[in-house]
């Protein structure tokens, strides 16, 4: 905006044009600018249908027209203000002592023709302060996205910034009824737009609810040019009672009065707007922080169950440690009877081996490892190791003959405890399998690979997280969120949350797990269950169940209708519209099995008379 009024080209600049008002206008002839505006000033009345001997009465001149006649009424407007507003000359050698470059002196025929009663009162300006600090802080970052400035004395710091503001304030103000009166799509409507969307403006009082979707920039323009416009007519109307009280003294204590009272009202609705602003401010903090000490606890609980599952694991490793004979008794070789554990070698090794404590060990662990003892063994003849049993039977093995040659084998690998709490470890932090996918999960994969599709979440495009023969249950899944959306404003208000890539993902977090608990507290109405399972294989297995209902309800209901009711092709409905077909689709009381209606029965009877 204001390009040809806040930019010099540096050939401008260089022609000496930098402080001209509209500097591409001094390369035209005055004759041809008159033309030219009197030409599209007749070409505009023609297409209004009005008559041509109407239209030829106006020139270049019909607009100043206006103006001059609207100041020759008022009652403050002389000659003197017109003509410092209007450019023209007095008549007299005054004008060579006048200061044209005084814009006082056009204030009070610019308030007449505003259609102020009082031409010398103070004028009342349109003002960036009355939206609060939090628009404030955003002041200069929205105006730098709508005026395009080089000239120095309006950029931030200069002398005549006040004017870019006081620009700016009377755009927004006049926003909203530019709207109705030329259309959501004109031109300057859009620059706005364009503009408020670039600056990212924000203001938490029309988002007070963290739960719901900020206010887009869009909106929020025409929401703070309607705040303007309401300060700006509320100073007005105490400036015209000050201007009435001093023009008549009878009445001026009271219109004193009454404009400090109005003054008074104004502070105290805006400190009042100030506290609820505050208000619900600490009201959205405390939402936020309950539902981070919601997942906080939640995560505690499954901590503890994790904690409980790893100490049951490690019960059962110790168990079976204790006792490895239990593990290979299945794989049992006995000795022959010519076998002699005479060799020191073989008593020594049988006393140091270790069996591996493992899920996968068998017979063939500790047949092997007897295997590569017996293979050491010799001819001559020692005591028993102390911890052979006569009554029992010896580990399981594959014994050579005495006389077999000696040949080095590699030893089994053995598997401890520390190995398998390594595996453990690995697994844990691998990538989620389908298998363990929840809900909250699916809504946060989306969200990263910005695939959520906000108008129907179900059409969202569910990218390769899972293999191809699941995804039909993670599609199940967003059908019944968008079911719950369509039924809840707060479920689509988490979605925009979640959707939203300006969310932190602490909210995105809260929001998706907040879905997901409504997601089983409904499919647990629905389908009257008490699932337990929060992944997204259960739940869509669910949901398609009830949509397998629904399908075979409506289908029995309309035998012919083409192509038949699906899971994939019906809508959730709600348990009570269910019940209602269900109702509607049964036979009456007495119609012969198979048939619907007595009169179905009939017609069939007949057919086969």
């Amino acid at each position: 905006m204001g390009a040809d009024g806040f930019v010099r080209t540096p050939e401008q600049i260089r022609d000496g044009k930098e402080m001209h008002v509209y500097p591409s206008l001094h390369s035209i002839h005055n004759n041809s600018v008159s033309a030219k505006m009197t030409t599209a000033i007749r070409n505009a009345l023609l297409e209004c249908n009005i008559p041509a001997e109407i239209v030829n009465r106006h020139t270049a001149k019909s607009l100043r027209q206006a103006g001059i006649n609207e100041l020759a009424m008022h009652k403050d407007i002389g000659l003197f203000e017109a003509s410092a507003i209007s450019g023209h000359s007095v008549g007299n050698n005054l004008n060579s002592y006048m200061d044209v470059l005084n814009p006082i002196r056009a204030l009070p025929a610019a308030q007449a023709m505003s259609l102020r009663r009082h031409a010398h009162t103070r004028p009342v300006i349109p003002r960036f302060s009355c939206l609060g600090e939090e628009a404030l802080a955003q002041k200069e970052s929205l105006l730098s996205t709508m005026f395009n400035i080089t000239l120095k004395h309006f950029k931030p710091g200069g002398n005549l910034r006040i004017v870019i503001e006081i620009f700016a304030c009377a755009l927004l103000r006049h926003h909203d009824n530019l709207r109705k009166l030329c259309g959501s799509t004109n031109y300057i409507s859009g620059l706005l737009g364009v503009a408020a969307r670039n600056a990212k403006i924000t203001d938490s009082r029309f988002s007070p609810d963290p739960t719901l979707p900020r206010l887009s920039p869009e909106l929020l323009i025409m929401e703070w040019g309607r705040i303007i416009q309401h300060d700006y007519e509320e100073r007005l109307k105490i400036s015209c009672r000050k201007a009435e009280g001093a023009l008549d003294t009878a009445v001026a204590p009271l219109h004193s009065s009454m404009s400090r009272i109005e003054e008074t009202v104004s502070k105290m609705a805006a400190h009042q707007a100030a506290i609820l602003n505050e208000n619900v401010a600490l009201r959205a903090q405390v939402h936020v922080l309950s539902n981070s000490v919601e997942v906080l606890r939640n995560g505690l609980v499954y901590a503890n169950e994790r904690l409980a599952s790893i100490d049951r694991s490690n019960h059962k490793i110790s168990s079976f440690i204790r006792t490895p004979d239990k593990v290979a008794s299945e794989n049992i070789v006995e000795p022959p009877p010519s076998l002699d554990f005479g060799s020191s070698l073989v008593a020594e090794e049988l006393a140091m081996e270790e069996v591996a404590p493992v899920e996968q060990a068998t017979g063939s662990v500790v047949a092997s490892n007897l295997k590569r003892a017996a293979s050491h063994s010799s001819s001559s003849t020692l005591p028993l190791p102390p911890s052979y049993n006569c009554n029992t039977k010896p580990a399981a093995t594959v014994v050579s003959s005495a006389t077999a040659p000696l040949q080095p084998q590699k030893s089994a690998p053995v598997t401890t405890l520390s190995n398998w709490n390594h595996d453990a470890e690995q697994i844990s932090s691998s990538k989620k399998t389908d298998g363990n996918f929840k809900v909250s999960d699916l809504l946060i994969e989306l969200r990263k690979m910005g695939c959520i599709n906000q108008e129907s979440i179900s059409k969202s495009s569910i990218p390769d997280i899972c293999k191809a023969n699941n995804k039909c249950y993670f599609r199940y899944s967003l059908a019944l969120i968008e079911f719950l959306s369509t039924t809840q404003h707060e479920i689509s208000a988490l979605i925009n949350i979640i959707a939203d890539r300006n969310q932190n993902d602490t909210d995105a977090t809260v929001a998706a797990q907040s879905i997901a608990a409504a997601c089983f507290k409904k499919m647990n109405e629905l389908d009257g269950k008490s699932g337990r399972k929060s992944t997204v294989i259960a739940l869509g297995g669910r949901v398609r169940d009830y949509k397998k209902m629904i399908a075979d309800v409506k289908q029995a209901i309309e035998k012919d209708k083409i192509p038949k009711y699906t899971a994939e092709n019906v809508s959730l409905v709600e348990l009570e519209e269910l019940e209602r077909l269900q109702a509607e689709g049964a036979p009456a009381p007495g119609t012969p099995d198979g048939f619907r209606s007595m009169m179905l029965f009939t017609v069939a009877k007949k057919k086969l008379n």
